[in-house]
């Protein structure tokens, strides 16, 4: 796998209100996160990308825009369940986005009904889940942090 080199947050010149509310969302997760909004080539995307290199225990998890449900939220393991017929739960991306960054890139083009369930477990820290009579909770409390260009469609009304 290639090392992936991005360019430093402290090197990218101007967007400081930006930089700074970055920053003090790592500060205080309790902000509850940024939209950064502008035009392609303004830097959004090189600088969340950036904040993770300056703040060492903070990994960036990237949610891609066709996620679904099961794969954000979590869902059954279903290879356990054939294998050894037990009911076991497979978690999602929000697991493994407890305690770090979660990035949506283009965050205007994500599915109204995937924005509210990250809307929810933002607003709470839990996650819960219940799926074919299984159900599980775990925490869940991460920093938001979404870019979008205006010309691509406008944000979601709940942000």
């Amino acid at each position: 796998m290639k090392n992936r080199y991005v360019f430093p947050f402290a090197a990218t010149l101007g967007q400081e209100q930006l930089k700074k509310a970055l920053l003090l969302n790592v500060i205080n997760p309790a902000i509850g996160g940024v939209i950064i909004s502008g035009e392609k080539g303004t830097a959004k995307s090189t600088l969340v990308r950036g904040l993770a290199k300056v703040i060492s225990d903070i990994e960036v998890v990237e949610l891609p825009l066709n996620v679904t449900e099961d794969r954000l939220l979590g869902t059954i393991n279903f290879e356990k369940a054939v294998k050894e017929g037990a009911r076991a739960f497979e978690p999602g991306i929000l697991k493994k986005v407890d305690g770090n960054i979660l990035y949506v890139d283009e965050i205007n083009l994500l599915s109204e009904y995937i924005v509210n369930c990250l809307l929810e477990v933002s607003a709470s820290h839990i996650n819960r889940v219940e799926r074919e009579g299984i159900s599980y909770c775990h925490e869940s409390k991460f920093i938001l942090i979404g870019t979008m260009n205006p010309e691509e469609g406008l944000l979601k009304p709940h942000f």
